[in-house]
């Protein structure tokens, strides 16, 4: 999908929940030379009263947070670490 999206040059920008599978994931995507920030769960802002969790409502907040330059980024080990 990252190769479709991104064809004819063009760059993307991913923001993702730090969770099992997302340190490879970001060492791809760094590969890749897209933009990616990998955002603690903890430290995501949240509405009083936002409790049903869905893959979509959470990349649409995600999106909206990182648009309003809410989000902030972990440190992502590197292979040697």
């Amino acid at each position: 999908m990252v190769t479709r999206l991104g064809k004819n040059d063009r760059r993307l920008s991913f923001r993702y929940e730090a969770g099992p599978c997302g340190y490879g994931l970001q060492r791809l995507l760094t590969g890749a030379r897209h933009e990616r920030v990998v955002v603690a769960p903890s430290l995501i802002p949240i509405k009083t009263g936002d409790r049903i969790k869905t893959d979509r409502r959470d990349a649409t907040t995600l999106a909206k947070l990182h648009r309003a330059g809410e989000l902030t980024a972990i440190w992502v080990p590197d292979l040697a670490h």
